[in-house]
């Protein structure tokens, strides 16, 4: 299993991906959707947690791109937009999971419980 984090915040973006691999996990972060889609093959297997508001190509957009393919990947959503804004956002995405930022140890551990995370 890979794990993926696409966001252009920096800061989150670093505190996820240590918070990753503190827990045994080594994950790869791209800070657009376009250098992950040219740097990677995903499967079904691996997770991909995605940014909503991306600059370029989106996070929905991303996530649309993923959606199409055979074997996607899971999907975890970071995004502090308003609920009303990602439910219209990822109407069409029914299975994507979604953690709010700020993010917190908590919320990132239920996302891979078979880590031995809580």
């Amino acid at each position: 299993m890979a794990v993926f984090v696409v966001e252009d915040d920096k800061a989150v973006r670093e505190s996820l991906v240590l918070f990753l691999r503190q827990v045994d996990l080594q994950p790869v972060a791209y800070e657009s959707a376009e250098a992950l889609l040219n740097a990677e093959t995903l499967g079904p297997d691996d997770t991909v947690f995605v940014d909503i508001g991306l600059p370029g190509m989106s996070g929905a957009e991303l996530i649309h791109c993923l959606y199409q393919r055979a074997g996607r990947p899971r999907i975890i959503v970071v995004s502090g937009k308003p609920q009303h804004v990602l439910e219209r956002e990822l109407s069409c995405f029914e299975e994507a999971q979604i953690l709010r930022k700020p993010l917190d140890a908590d919320s990132l551990a239920s996302i891979f419980p078979e880590n031995g995370l809580h």
